[in-house]
């Protein structure tokens, strides 16, 4: 969120992040001391879990744009004045 919010390049971060979360959320599903699912369940828990993640981390970033950056105000400042 900070790269994405500081308009930074983050792909090279949110990729492999959406990918452990997938890996993650399965291995709970999955796992015998987690909710003991079978595999074919665990891994379709994963991916659905994963994609609520990215769509909820996708509008809080969004937002987020929405406002500007404390730079972005203090040149703008500097350019009225």
């Amino acid at each position: 969120m900070y790269l994405i919010v500081n308009r930074k390049p983050h792909w090279i971060a949110t990729i492999p992040a959406i990918f452990m979360t997938a890996v993650t959320i399965t291995y709970i599903l999955n796992a015998e001391i987690g909710f003991g699912l079978s595999r074919q369940a665990s891994v379709t828990g994963g991916v659905a879990a994963t994609i609520v993640v990215i769509i909820l981390f996708a509008m809080k970033a969004k937002s987020n744009l929405a406002v500007p950056l404390v730079s972005d105000v203090e040149v703008d400042d500097e350019k009225t004045a």
